[in-house]
């Protein structure tokens, strides 16, 4: 009878020890003491007194009084019936698999209602690892999409573009003699092709009404040589694309659908579009996309260019069987070496390079994913780490508890999945949640990047990207649960009870360590995000020599088969007098080509002095007189172009200050007046006698001086106008200007339609992808300072619990609370300046992959270092301030002050 009471006594003594371990307040501690010898100091006891002292700790953290607690729990009799009927046994005949069960069930049960009590820290926490779950599962995707998954064509490894090698290192297009000898005169390449006319408007006629799309010109075997597979019909026909050959066109399966019917029978379906009626031989799936989107693909072999010095075709080749790379470039070269010295004068570029196709489509922005991919997944890791030490604090709370149940026999494995489990009800919607997100995410990026990322249209959250995301989730799952289990498990019993009571200093090398690397990442996403934003906000402000405030485009575009020119021409002036009575439309003018769309319409120029060596390659503009007084293009020298567009006979030109420097040499820019020159682009091949000269209205990536431009009259040469832009200036609501243009235009012509586009909107679109990438770092650096501070907040916090006797010690002894206080923050933010010693490094050494994307900055522009730094510890700072000063109102501390 002996040994049956020395076991009860021991089992009295450790329950004992686990309701001093937990740290409750006088009352409730003598309470539960008494209630649990009173008992009889049964083992089974034990489970339900850590849940009736968890559940009184929960209380106390809410803030709740002991009375309060007692009252709400009943009375001291209902503590003394839970103690006295103790934790549900199974029954003897249960299975042992039924008996896991109960246990595990059980086990999630307690983790469950656990975190219900504690909604802050499990919302918080579930947050906290969705917002890396988002970033990490996003990116993937697009790494996946964009630069990982094949190209979609026919053995895309053996597809490159061509581009033209000037003497200045520049790779700009093939003109149409060269793509045609390339094509000709090799046996390298399996087959040639090229596109033209990107982007250009299409005016289809007979539809329930007229429409206007996009279209691309394309060259003969275009689909066949990159193995695109029509959902119906067939590929042009070779015969279609020579010249006088039978007009036909393929079109993308979103015209096929939502503009003709869907109609099986392409035989019996027609495109009007400008003098000719095409027919429909194909429909190309949705899904294609070469460089550009394009709704209409008609050939532009027909009208075949001439001047070796346009460059204006974009080629890819096919590689022959069994050709490498460098075979097919050194033949390329050979072929060029013999066009520059039979065509003297007439080629302006000396030789050509093979690009892998994948490098031309994906660019620059291959880098940028990647990068953005491994800071995302580095996030996603500080995330995990941080719901790991957040929970680890939380075990900290209950290691009298854990010490306690281990003592009464309770298994390792046991304690583990309670662990788990608690870790498990955080990871597992913080999944789905990211999941969401980033499904959210990436539709952004497919509306913010539609036409300058590569592929976009490509990225989904496919079953590789689910898998990414369950493969994440289970990762993070294992970084929360370890660390605390490994806490919980590693040491004994009387070493965890001891460790509950003495409080003083950890081991806090690690936590410090992931300060210091949250720090680091936080610094260089934030520096990241500040380049690009000084940079937008620099383009803003660049002076680009024209004003397009208050202006909108209208692209228009009259069937030529309804128009001639000189009707063209009468169309647009009557079109300009009825929009000068429109209410809210200031002044009016016609161009061809905006400043935005610099290099579509560009040919050599030359002067009679040398009629066979080009000045420069200039854009060819036709305008009205008033188009530079409509967009505050400053004139230099002369006057503008005269309303007849002639002078003295001759047709008139005004040339920008770039071109009337390549003319007028070392002489004053004046100097270019009444000087006499030809543009090949011309269509009449005249001399034009210059009458002004203009500031450079210029494209913001373009370097001031790059862009020459010549301008003539629309009215002088109607043959060329072949797109037409009404520009037209509002004040007051647009809404009823624009409503007065389209009466205006359905009067002149109903059959003629009209794309109303503001001037400041395009010039917002031609920085879609740098408005992208700052949206995408911006959030990422927001997410990572949240998780910094977050991080901070909770190594302050668990020192706090740690050290409230140590700074109660202090306070006796004659320390003042700022002192206490900043003995805390020094934990973190030694950690905080070497992580930001750390970030200033890898930004130096990574942000100069930002420099295609930067405008008028460095890449390592130190007063934007300088702000991130500033921020960062800042924010460091006060996120460190709040707990610490906590500790003041804890009634350890203040016990251990008074005494």
């Amino acid at each position: 009878m002996t040994r049956p009471v020395v076991i009860e006594r021991k089992v009295a003594a450790e329950l004992t020890e686990l309701i001093e371990s937990a740290g409750l307040p006088a009352a409730l501690n003598e309470e539960l003491q008494r209630l649990a010898v009173s008992r009889g100091s049964r083992p089974r006891v034990s489970a339900a007194l850590e849940e009736i002292i968890d559940h009184l700790n929960t209380g106390l953290e809410q803030g709740r009084s002991s009375e309060d607690l007692l009252e709400q729990l009943g009375s001291t009799a209902c503590i003394a019936s839970a103690l006295e009927r103790g934790p549900q046994t199974l029954p003897s005949e249960t299975t042992h698999q039924a008996a896991l069960i109960g246990v595990v069930a059980g086990e999630a049960r307690a983790a469950a209602a656990s975190l219900l009590r504690s909604p802050l820290f499990a919302v918080g926490n579930i947050l906290t690892l969705s917002l890396g779950f988002a970033a990490g599962i996003s990116l993937f995707a697009l790494l996946n999409g964009i630069v990982v998954r094949p190209l979609p064509f026919s053995e895309p490894g053996e597809l490159f573009e061509v581009r033209e090698l000037r003497d200045d290192g520049g790779k700009v297009f093939l003109s149409y003699p060269n793509f045609a000898d390339i094509r000709e005169q090799t046996d390298v390449f399996e087959s040639v092709i090229s596109t033209t006319w990107a982007n250009s408007p299409v005016t289809v006629l007979g539809l329930e009404k007229a429409e206007q799309f996009t279209g691309l010109g394309i060259s003969r075997d275009f689909f066949r040589t990159l193995g695109v597979q029509m959902i119906r019909g067939r590929d042009l026909s070779a015969e279609a694309n020579t010249p006088g050959g039978a007009p036909e066109v393929v079109v993308s399966e979103e015209i096929w659908r939502s503009k003709l019917g869907a109609q099986e029978d392409l035989s019996a379906l027609t495109l009007n579009m400008g003098a000719q009626v095409f027919d429909v031989v194909g429909v190309v799936p949705k899904s294609f996309r070469l460089f550009e989107k394009a709704d209409l693909y008609v050939g532009h072999e027909p009208y075949p260019g001439t001047v070796r010095g346009a460059h204006a075709y974009q080629t890819l080749v096919r590689l022959a069987p069994n050709i490498a790379q460098e075979q097919a470039q050194q033949a390329l070269e050979g072929l060029f070496a013999r066009i520059v010295e039979q065509y003297p004068g007439e080629v302006d570029a000396s030789s050509a390079t093979l690009m892998p196709l994948r490098s031309q489509i994906v660019g620059s922005f291959r880098t940028a994913v990647i990068g953005l991919f491994g800071a995302a997944m580095l996030l996603m890791l500080l995330a995990s780490l941080d719901v790991g030490a957040s929970l680890v604090a939380r075990t900290r709370k209950r290691i009298g508890e854990i010490a306690m149940r281990r003592s009464l026999g309770a298994s390792r494995a046991r304690l583990a999945f309670r662990q788990f489990s608690e870790a498990s009800l955080i990871a597992l919607p913080a999944c789905l949640l990211g999941t969401f997100l980033a499904a959210l995410t990436l539709r952004w990026a497919q509306a913010a990047g539609a036409d300058e990322l590569p592929r976009i249209s490509e990225v989904r959250l496919d079953p590789s990207a689910l898998s990414f995301a369950g493969l994440v989730a289970a990762l993070a799952l294992l970084v929360c649960s370890f660390v605390p289990m490994r806490h919980a498990l590693s040491t004994s019993a009387s070493v965890l009870l001891r460790e509950s009571s003495a409080g003083g200093r950890r081991r806090r090398g690690g936590w410090s360590f992931l300060v210091a690397a949250e720090v680091a990442v936080a610094f260089l996403m934030l520096a990241s995000a500040g380049l690009l934003t000084q940079s937008l906000s620099r383009v803003f402000a660049e002076d680009l020599g024209f004003e397009g405030r208050g202006l909108t485009a209208a692209y228009i575009q009259l069937p030529s088969s309804q128009y001639s020119p000189a009707q063209t021409v009468q169309f647009l002036g009557e079109l300009e007098q009825q929009l000068a009575s429109v209410p809210g439309v200031r002044s009016t003018g016609i161009a061809n080509y905006l400043p935005l769309d610099w290099g579509s319409w560009v040919a050599p120029v030359v002067v009679p002095e040398d009629p066979n060596e080009w000045v420069a390659i200039s854009g060819f503009r036709l305008v009205s007189s008033n188009y530079f007084e409509l967009l505050n293009i400053n004139v230099l020298a002369g006057t503008t172009l005269p309303e007849s567009g002639m002078t003295d006979g001759s047709t008139a030109a005004v040339v920008n200050r770039s071109l009337a420097r390549r003319l007028a040499g070392t002489q004053p820019l004046n100097s270019v007046l009444g000087k006499q020159v030809r543009n090949n682009m011309d269509p009449r091949s005249e001399w034009l006698t210059i009458v002004g000269v203009v500031e450079e209205a210029r494209h913001w990536r373009a370097e001031p001086g790059a862009q020459t431009e010549l301008f003539m009259h629309y009215a002088t040469r109607p043959e060329a106008l072949h797109s037409q832009i009404v520009l037209f200036e509002t004040e007051g609501p647009v809404a009823s200007a624009y409503a007065g243009f389209e009466r205006s235009l359905s009067s002149l012509g109903p059959d003629v339609p009209a794309r109303l586009v503001p001037l400041s909107e395009q010039m917002a679109q031609t920085l879609a992808r740098e408005r992208l990438a700052t949206g995408a770092l911006g959030a990422f650096a927001l997410i990572m300072l949240v998780l910094t501070l977050v991080g901070i907040i909770g190594i302050v916090s668990r020192s706090v619990v740690e050290r409230q006797r140590e700074a109660g010690i202090r306070m006796a002894l004659g320390a003042t609370p700022r002192q206490v206080i900043s003995i805390l923050q020094r934990e973190v933010l030694r950690p905080s300046v070497l992580g930001l010693a750390c970030g200033i490094g890898l930004a130096i050494l990574t942000t100069k992959v930002l420099a295609s994307l930067l405008y008028g900055v460095e890449a390592n522009d130190p007063s934007t270092f300088g702000v991130a730094a500033v921020a960062l510890l800042g924010a460091a700072f006060l996120a460190s301030l709040v707990p610490a000063r906590s500790i003041l109102k804890s009634e350890v501390f203040e016990a251990m002050r008074r005494n």
